[in-house]
């Protein structure tokens, strides 16, 4: 887990809260009932006609929701897309056909997009700003000769007023296994000339293409640009209302700083997944985007290879094995710090601990077998709503000052024993199993790795995994997108923390950086490099600016002198000087003998 590290300040470095949002429900209601059939006892033909009622409303309880198994939502890429609709924004020519086409191959081949997995299906891409030529000549430049026999494209299609889904519904008919249709662009399916652009009107046009792609379960993108308008949230510079993205499921932005970069950034937002930046980079060779960085680590739970090779090993030697970590490390070959692995190795006896009797409850409710939970540790950990356990660092200043090895090395350990001995008191829905504080190396620093748990819970388990609501339960309720539960929790661990070092004279120097202190001469010239590199980037866009300016200053003068030639030509020239009109010669006859020909000629002239 990254660290940062800060002068005379607690560093907290900690995983994010992976809650996911819940699935969307289906609607059924009773359509057709005949009064007269006599299979039907008292209540139940009374409650027909309470159903059938023009005032009836259908309503679902809390505890039917609960109690109700929905089918789950498997992601059409791991963390990044879902079914439902989703918008991607960019400005004009920034690249977003060519992200297009390559999200289009990725899931039609299966192919992992970036290092994640994709779940393989077939592909419907609208690419109506293109034609076949150039997409052959994009995907034979980004993939080669190997083509993807499930990937189906059109360059044209109706409007979504006149016959799209009626387009989309046939085409799902011939090709059921179709699980992305890609909409590039939602202008080209919008009606044509239409003036009311209102947040009502951009509402139901991607709920229209929504409604289609949740009624065939499928992944839908519509791709559609940005404003000139720069903001920090990129997902205001959407062309049009806030309607596009309320209605759709989620949604992309592709940004440049520079148009000319290569380098480009991907905001990500969604019900059914965190809010992500992705840092990419265009391959100049094959136009293919990659993956330089992520800002917030997307959703995925890897194998976990330490209880693997434990129990091939256990497997082999007769499910029995008495020795210490550092043997079993050694004798495994195992990449890690013995203290990792007795983490991994002690929160399955925690999960036995804390959720072997919901567990069991459960599963005695249970009336169909593939409903009960054989392992709950299994589940939590192959599935993407909860992660196994969280853990958070913390460590008081820097090597410099307090270093593993110097005069305040006791000191920091003190702190930090001190903050800790309170640490399960403050948080009783955070089950501490695992708590090393290191002295072994530059710095002292204290790792708390703990599972969140809620009880007399509703839904699932009465007793289960659970950040948002372990910390709900401790007064931290999420608010705004930078104020979540999580975030809330740490700033008050911090301010525990804060308060221990302040008992033993040390100052929490809250600066807003992770940059080691400087002396003001320093700090100043680091301001100042700062500022000259912001000027540098200056200078060279308005070069760039400049350059352009002077191309079309130079164009316009060509082309001025070009006009001028061709001017001088047609006045002097014989041959685009009409003749006098022969005798008898009718108007008619004059037209079509001397000045169609004419026309025709200067036309030609003119395109030349």
């Amino acid at each position: 887990m990254a660290k940062e590290k800060e002068m005379t300040a607690p560093i907290v470095s900690v995983g994010a809260d992976t809650e996911q949002s819940s699935q969307s429900l289906t609607d059924n209601s009773l359509t057709d009932f005949d009064p007269n059939f006599k299979g039907f006892d008292d209540d139940f033909y009374r409650e027909m006609q309470r159903r059938m009622a023009p005032d009836y409303l259908e309503t679902v309880s809390m505890t039917t929701l609960y109690d109700t198994d929905f089918e789950g939502q498997e992601p059409l890429i791991d963390g990044l897309l879902y079914r439902g609709a989703y918008l991607l924004a960019g400005s004009p020519k920034v690249g977003k056909s060519f992200l297009m086409a390559q999200l289009a191959y990725q899931v039609s081949t299966g192919l992992p997009l970036w290092g994640y997995k994709v779940r393989k299906t077939g592909v419907l891409y609208f690419a109506l700003e293109d034609n076949y030529a150039r997409l052959q000549r994009r995907l034979f430049r980004m993939f080669g000769a190997e083509a993807a026999e499930n990937l189906y494209f059109a360059t044209h299609c109706k409007t979504a007023n006149s016959g799209l889904e009626d387009q989309i519904r046939s085409f799902m008919k011939e090709h059921p296994n179709t699980g992305l249709i890609i909409i590039d662009t939602l202008k080209r399916v919008r009606e044509v000339g239409g003036a009311d652009f209102s947040y009502s009107s951009d509402y139901d046009i991607v709920a229209r293409l929504k409604t289609v792609a949740d009624s065939y379960k499928v992944t839908m993108v519509i791709v559609h640009h940005t404003r000139k308008l720069a903001a920090d949230d990129k997902f205001v510079m959407i062309a049009g209302t806030n309607g596009l993205l309320g209605a759709a499921d989620g949604g992309f932005v592709l940004s440049k700083e520079k148009r000319t970069s290569n380098a480009a950034v991907l905001d990500v937002t969604g019900r059914d997944q965190e809010d992500q930046r992705l840092h990419l980079n265009k391959n100049p060779e094959t136009l293919v985007w990659e993956l330089e960085s992520v800002e917030t680590e997307l959703w995925q739970e890897p194998p976990d290879p330490f209880l693997e090779s434990i129990a091939a090993f256990l497997s082999s030697a007769g499910e029995r094995w008495e020795g210490t970590a550092s043997e079993l490390c050694c004798l495994l070959n195992l990449d890690c710090k013995p203290n990792v692995l007795s983490l991994r190795l002690s929160i399955q006896t925690v999960y036995h601990q804390l959720f072997d009797e919901a567990l069991k409850r459960y599963n005695e409710k249970q009336t169909r077998a593939d409903r009960r939970i054989p392992n709950y540790y299994e589940k939590i950990r192959s599935g993407n709503q909860e992660k196994p356990f969280h853990e958070i660092i913390l460590q008081i200043g820097n090597k410099e000052d307090m270093s593993a090895t110097g005069e305040y090395a006791e000191l920091a350990r003190t702190v930090l024993d001190e903050y800790y001995r309170g640490f399960q008191e403050r948080n009783p829905n955070l089950h501490v199993f695992s708590a090393h504080l290191h002295m072994d190396e530059a710095t002292p620093h204290l790792h708390i790795d703990f599972v969140p748990f809620t009880t007399g819970s509703n839904r699932g388990l009465d007793t289960r995994v659970s950040l948002k609501q372990a910390l709900a339960v401790q007064g931290f309720k999420g608010g705004t997108r930078g104020a979540t539960e999580w975030a809330q929790w740490v700033q008050s661990e911090k301010e525990q923390l804060a308060a221990v070092m302040e008992r033993y004279d040390i100052q929490w120097e809250q600066k807003g950086t992770h940059e080691k202190h400087l002396s003001v001469l320093d700090y100043k010239k680091q301001e100042r490099e700062k500022e000259i590199a912001a000027l540098d980037t200056t200078l060279a866009e308005k070069q760039d600016e400049l350059e352009t300016v002077q191309s079309r200053i130079d164009n316009f003068g060509q082309g001025t002198q070009s006009i001028e030639k061709l001017e001088q030509r047609i006045e002097s020239d014989a041959e685009f000087q009409l003749p006098d009109p022969p005798t008898l010669m009718t108007a008619k006859t004059y037209k079509q003998r001397f000045v169609d020909p004419l026309i025709k000629k200067l036309k030609e002239v003119i395109r030349e």
